[in-house]
C-alpha cells in the first residue's frame, strides 16, 4: 500500500511530500474475534457454516483496519520511505505501534546500513506512532531510501483488542451473515449497520490527504 503524505510547517505552510509505502510482512496467527465467539454471537450451534463465518472474521477485520488505521492483532509491517522529511519525522500508518524491529538505510551508492537505536527516537504513544531521526547519527550523503520493519497490534490474541471493537466485529459478521441470502456475493458487503459506525467512530483515523 502506497501513502502520500503532505506536512506542513509550524507556520502552517504546506511544504513536503513523503512518498511512503507500507506491506504486511508477517500476519498474525490468531483472530480479533474466535469462530466460537462469533457461533455464539450468531446463536450458530452447527458447524456446516464455519469456513463461512471465517470467512466473515477477516472482512470484518479488514474492514476495520482499514478504516481505522489500527493493527488489531500484533504484526510486522515493513514501511519503505524515499527520503527523510525536512522535519525528519516519519510517522508509522499502522497503530498502536509497538516496537521498531529494524530500519535499514541506503546511502547514495546504494548499501544497506542498519541503524543503532541511537539514531533516532521512537514516540508510540501519540497516534499515528512518530519516527524522530537524528540527522548527524544517519549516514552522511543523500538518502535512497529507508526500511522500517515494525510491529503493531493491541496484542498476540483477541482478549487484548478492546471490548468496543470486538464488539463492533460481531454486530458486522452478524449484519452480514444476516443479509448473505439477499444478494449475491459479488454484492457484499451490502451495507454497514449504523450500531458498527456508532461504535467504531472513535477509532477511525483522521486521513492526511
Amino acid at each position: 500500500m502506497q501513502l502520500a503524505a503532505l506536512r506542513s510547517s509550524p507556520q502552517g505552510r504546506f511544504y513536503d511530500w513523503t512518498i511512503m509505502t507500507f506491506q504486511l510482512i508477517s500476519p498474525a496467527v490468531l483472530q480479533a474475534i474466535t469462530l466460537s465467539e462469533a457461533k455464539a454471537h450468531l446463536r450458530v450451534t452447527a458447524s456446516e457454516e464455519d469456513e463461512f463465518i471465517t470467512g466473515l472474521i477477516k472482512s470484518a477485520m479488514q474492514l476495520v483496519e482499514s478504516e481505522t488505521g489500527l493493527s488489531l492483532i500484533t504484526q510486522t509491517y515493513r514501511l519503505w520511505v524515499d527520503d527523510l522529511p525536512q522535519d525528519h519525522v516519519v510517522l508509522l500508518p499502522r497503530n498502536p505501534a509497538r516496537n521498531i524491529v529494524q530500519i535499514v538505510w541506503y546511502d547514495r551508492q546504494g548499501t544497506p546500513v542498519i541503524l543503532p537505536g541511537s539514531a533516532y527516537f521512537f514516540n508510540s504513544i501519540t497516534r499515528p506512532a512518530r519516527l524522530k531521526f537524528d540527522r548527524a547519527a544517519c549516514p552522511a550523503g543523500p538518502c535512497n531510501g529507508i526500511e522500517v520493519d515494525f510491529d503493531a497490534g493491541f496484542g498476540e490474541a483477541g482478549v487484548d483488542v478492546p471490548d468496543l471493537i470486538k464488539r463492533a466485529l460481531k454486530i458486522l459478521i452478524a449484519h452480514w451473515y444476516e443479509f448473505r441470502g439477499a444478494y449475491a456475493p459479488s454484492d457484499q458487503p451490502i451495507s454497514i449497520p449504523e450500531a458498527y459506525t456508532h461504535l467504531i467512530r472513535h477509532y477511525r483515523q483522521v486521513r492526511l490527504l
